[in-house]
């Protein structure tokens, strides 16, 4: 090329960067004379995509002009770094701004699950495009706000904004976790109306929010409608067949699928896995040609499920490059089957190796197993090490930290404080610090759900505060969450330690408009209330109980000695 322009030169200096080579970038930049601010920010860029932020921060401070694409990239680079007051700083002395620079910054606090400054921003937006509300909606999605995700996404469409495809997938994404089905089926019209059901992401995503909610039937008639299926939408199947234990129908579907992909293939060996039938998970994995390291997990999470834990090791042990979700089905089988010593070894063993970072699966496994066998100072070194990666803010990991803390504190003190209830100091102090650990937890959580609540209302319960366990659990009520059959059991066990009929009668009451009157659990957990609170109501419920178990008997038998 006898003579090269600008373009020519930041197409070259673009393709070393993509390729990876940034020494040779910024040679070839250094002997470009006529650099332009186009020049300057394909570098910058490269710099910040392959993380060097310092080295993109030199390149924006060198630049002699800089223009909006300019800004937005130093923007970009310091928050893919986690640098997010210092894009802050950058976003705040633009001499201009555009929709990008908006969308960047607030990428960013999403990223780093500081969702309330996002928002806040986004609400500061004269104009939005449709990446805008991607952010907002996605955002919400990540940290398990679906409801919230869903208003935006509601919001949205008040604007009279067209939703594509990747944000249809998204509020989808939302729905399905609402168990909503009448809100699946609006976004299915919708999809329509806008052109987007022919989409077989957008299928597969409407297909698997009918499966998560147990619409099987709706499902089985979608999946026949659609006119493009791929790997992923017949592994959907698959699974929604496993789950529901319609093993021969999962069968039925994969032989007659003549592509066979490996998501296809692993969907069916999780199918055989998940129901016992392990030699015929480990004959299809043999087939696959070159196993996902998903197909690896599905493997070894098979053989944890039908407590063959030597032989998950030893698969776990062969997978190439084994990521947070292989660590967390090999960790979560030794909780699983009662080997929770050698689980938390197992965590130690990921921590230590520096290659994978912990997930939320990981943490709330070895969390679990902390309990198990009452090792609050593991749990302690678990936690810190949340706050590190920030994933105390995990509704899975927060609720995991409530409980572990709740069971330690209990094993320890529950006890002797039932037998004495009047405490001295001493025993006060000792039991409140492991309380209060798990009051934090659980203050700390950004998104509490109804697992959240139970698990503290539970803490209070064990600890024989019940007053405050009954305070809180107006509190859920306040905030219009639903208690569920652990919220009620906990409660009727402070109403039978504090002998308060009447309370456990409005329990009671409570109970019949819940639905929850036929569940065992809560029938057994009434006739025990009932007992120690002296009323012959707990003899009436076991009389009308259609199903009884050695805990029901248990029960009415402890209830009749103790009476006077």
């Amino acid at each position: 090329m006898p003579q090269r322009d600008s373009g020519s030169w930041n197409t070259m200096i673009s393709g070393y960067i993509q390729n990876g080579h940034l020494n040779k970038a910024q040679e070839l930049f250094d002997s470009f004379r006529d650099k332009n601010v186009r020049t300057w920010t394909i570098l910058l860029s490269g710099y910040a995509k392959h993380g060097h932020a310092g080295e993109a921060q030199a390149v924006f401070e060198s630049m002699p002009e800089r223009n909006v694409v300019s800004w937005n990239a130093m923007i970009t680079a310091y928050t893919q770094n986690g640098l997010l007051n210092s894009a802050r700083d950058v976003f705040d002395q633009m001499p201009e701004r555009n929709i990008v620079s908006w969308n960047s910054i607030i990428t960013g606090y999403c990223r780093c699950g500081r969702i309330n400054v996002a928002r806040e921003l986004f609400d500061q937006m004269e104009d939005r495009n449709i990446a805008s509300w991607m952010v907002m909606v996605s955002g919400y999605v990540e940290i398990g706000e679906f409801h919230e995700a869903l208003m935006v996404f509601l919001m949205m469409l008040r604007s009279s904004v067209r939703p594509d495809q990747a944000i249809l997938v998204a509020a989808l994404s939302a729905v399905m976790r609402l168990e909503k089905l009448e809100l699946i089926e609006s976004l299915r019209v919708l999809a329509l109306k806008t052109g987007c059901e022919s989409n077989v992401v957008v299928d597969t995503a409407i297909l698997n929010a009918y499966t998560a909610n147990g619409s099987l039937e709706d499902a089985v008639k979608f999946f026949m409608r659609m006119p493009q299926r791929n790997d992923y939408s017949c592994s959907t199947m698959i699974a929604a067949f496993s789950r529901c234990g319609r093993l021969d129908d999962a069968i039925a579907l994969y032989e007659i699928d003549t592509e066979k992909g490996v998501g296809t293939q692993t969907a069916m060996v999780t199918a055989y896995a998940q129901n016992g039938r392990i030699h015929k998970a480990r004959h299809i994995f043999d087939k696959i040609g070159n196993p996902t390291v998903v197909a690896w997990n599905a493997m070894v999470a098979g053989y944890a499920q039908n407590r063959m834990l030597e032989e998950a090791k030893d698969i776990f042990s062969k997978i190439p490059v084994p990521n947070a979700a292989s660590w967390a089905a090999l960790i979560s089988g030794f909780v699983q089957n009662g080997q929770s010593k050698e689980a938390l070894e197992l965590f130690a063993e990921l921590h230590r190796s520096g290659t994978v970072l912990p997930s939320h699966s990981n943490f709330t496994s070895a969390l679990f197993a902390c309990a198990n066998i009452n090792n609050v100072e593991m749990g302690k070194q678990i936690h810190s090490l949340a706050i590190k990666t920030r994933y105390q803010f995990n509704s899975f990991v927060g609720n995991g930290l409530i409980s572990m803390y709740a069971k330690c504190k209990t094993t320890y003190i529950s006890q002797a404080s039932r037998i004495k209830r009047v405490r001295d100091t001493v025993s006060w102090v000792s039991e409140s610090c492991t309380l209060d650990d798990t009051r934090k937890a659980f203050e700390q959580m950004p998104k509490r759900d109804v697992v959240s609540w139970s698990a503290i209302i539970s803490a209070y319960e064990q600890a024989g505060q019940g007053d405050i366990a009954f305070k809180l659990f107006l509190e859920m009520l306040s905030r219009g969450l639903k208690p569920n059959q652990s919220t009620i059991t906990s409660l009727l066990s402070a109403c039978g330690y504090l002998g308060a009929t009447k309370l456990g009668e409005q329990i009671h009451a409570l109970i019949h408009k819940l639905g929850l009157d036929s569940c065992l659990f809560v029938c057994n957990a009434l006739i025990t209330m009932y007992f120690k609170c002296g009323s012959p109501n707990g003899l009436c419920i076991f009389q009308e109980m259609p199903d009884r178990d050695i805990v029901t008997w248990n029960a009415v038998l402890t209830g009749i000695q103790q009476k006077p």
